[in-house]
């Protein structure tokens, strides 16, 4: 994947979890067409990218929330 479809796909995650409306991670990454692994891969990049991004079991589904 290059460059630009990968932040393009970031952007999407981030997006959809402010929303909360990603899903688990297999849901995620059928939406995303990429594997669970690279899903989780790009969960880490927004971590270390400053992005406080969670996964909440109540709605299932990652979201974004207020730094502490």
């Amino acid at each position: 994947m290059d460059y630009i479809t990968y932040s393009e796909k970031l952007q999407h995650i981030k997006n959809l979890a402010k929303r909360e409306a990603t899903g688990s991670c297999k849901e995620l990454a059928e939406k995303l067409n990429v594997s669970e692994s690279t899903v989780k891969r790009m969960i880490r990049c927004l971590k270390i990218l400053g992005v406080n991004i969670k996964f909440c079991n109540y709605r299932r589904s990652y979201k974004i929330t207020p730094k502490d």
